[in-house]
């Protein structure tokens, strides 16, 4: 079996994915409101990413002037059981592999290696 559709598979089976599917993450209404405010921050504070995540997004993973309280309850209640999946619609999960680096410089700055380095 090629690499790409091994992989393809173990996300598949891994990731909750899809309309109506459950996450592993549970939040308090107070929790989910400090996740709201802090963004991607809040996601790397409780291990879900790494410290240098955020200055890679837009906003730095934090919309200035979150407000949870402009949320409805109705998508609280819905975000308590979605949380960590990838949904639905335009929601996605993207894996990139290296093939080839042509400025060892710039791909060290990124965390890349070129073999044998």
């Amino acid at each position: 079996m090629p690499v790409q559709k091994a992989l393809a598979d173990v996300l598949f089976r891994r990731i909750p994915a899809g309309l109506g599917s459950t996450g592993h993450i549970h939040l308090s209404r107070r929790e989910m409101d400090r996740m709201l405010v802090e963004g991607a921050r809040w996601a790397v504070a409780q291990g879900y990413g790494e410290g240098r995540d955020p200055l890679r997004i837009e906003e730095q993973g934090r919309m200035s002037g979150a407000d949870p309280s402009q949320v409805s309850e109705k998508a609280k209640t819905r975000q308590q059981n979605e949380m960590g999946t990838l949904g639905s619609g335009n929601h996605y999960l993207e894996v990139q592999a290296v093939t080839a680096i042509y400025d060892k410089a710039i791909a060290a700055r990124h965390g890349e290696r070129s073999e044998g380095a």
